[in-house]
């Protein structure tokens, strides 16, 4: 079973656009190929799409957490094993765009 910290989490507005921008920047200053610039925005796109779905997840564990878990642990486990699979999912899927915006070297 799938094991989630949720007092580490900690989330701000704005966070996934943020960091894929970050991220965008650092691809562009280390890189310095102007053809790749497309790649990269469409890149930061994925991005920016994975990591707000990861948000909305941890959002619904963290509103689980507080109203399911108190009164039912065993639903809290059936209902956040979904959700926490498909953290694994995106996490996967956000490291995979990371090492594609890798610079080559």
């Amino acid at each position: 079973m799938n094991e989630l910290n949720f007092k580490s989490i900690k989330i701000e507005s704005n966070t996934s656009s943020r960091c894929a921008n970050d991220i965008t920047g650092l691809y562009r200053s280390t890189n310095g190929h102007r053809g790749d610039s497309i790649m990269v925005t469409e890149m930061a796109d994925r991005l920016t799409v994975t990591m707000q779905q990861m948000e909305r997840l941890i959002r619904a564990l963290d509103d689980l957490k507080v109203n399911v878990l108190p009164k039912n642990p065993q639903l809290f486990t059936a209902m956040s094993e979904a959700p926490l699979e498909d953290l694994d999912r995106l996490r996967e899927e956000l490291s995979g765009y990371v090492r594609e915006l890798k610079p080559a070297g």
